[in-house]
């Protein structure tokens, strides 16, 4: 399948049922990645993008990340497959669409939510420099671009760990208090 520009326009995405955007950012916090991806430019210099990915057996969600963020999805080649495995497919976007994901998704994350501040951090201070590009200016871009790399593989490691946002709740939502017992007009009854 090929690469496909989002549908809609950054502030089209946000302005999306809350409802969709909180869903797909709870299934990318458990399912998906973000990484800074070191590659091998024409050039011979190397070169780094932000990429977000998840990998899943079922494609329609994947194509609904496709449809309103762009990127691609493309099936998974295994090395060594097992016959019990499904079938999975990648969805991913990288560079600008990527940070553009992220900036969609940050209101609703808890897990990724350092991720995602190291990320659009990167992203934000490594591109400028890219485009202007002299050989100072390179060595400060890939110093930034490895230290992100740094930041998200020690917080990948650290995953099953307490993650916290600043000033943040983990669940931004109030609890609910739970009944000692019902209300007198309420009558549960059984089928068997």
């Amino acid at each position: 399948m090929a690469n496909q520009e989002p549908l809609f326009t950054t502030e089209e995405t946000l302005a999306i049922d809350p409802l969709i955007l909180a869903y797909l950012a709870g299934f990318f916090d458990g399912e998906g990645t973000i990484g800074v991806l070191r590659h091998a430019l024409k050039s011979g210099s190397v070169g780094f993008s932000l990429r977000c990915q998840i990998t899943q057996t079922s494609i329609p969600i994947l194509e609904k990340y496709r449809h309103i963020f762009g990127g691609r999805v493309y099936q998974v080649r295994f090395s060594s497959p097992n016959s019990n495995w499904a079938p999975a497919w990648h969805w991913y976007v990288s560079r600008g669409l990527a940070a553009r994901f992220l900036r969609a998704m940050e209101p609703y994350l808890v897990l990724k939510a350092p991720q995602v501040s190291i990320a659009l951090r990167f992203f934000e201070q490594y591109q400028p420099l890219v485009r202007r590009g002299s050989g100072h200016r390179s060595r400060v871009a890939t110093q930034i671009a490895e230290n992100a790399r740094t930041e998200l593989m020690a917080l990948h490691q650290a995953r099953g760990k307490d993650y916290t946002r600043k000033n943040k709740p983990i669940i931004p939502f109030p609890p609910v208090p739970l009944l000692d017992s019902l209300p007198n007009d309420v009558e549960m009854t059984y089928e068997s």
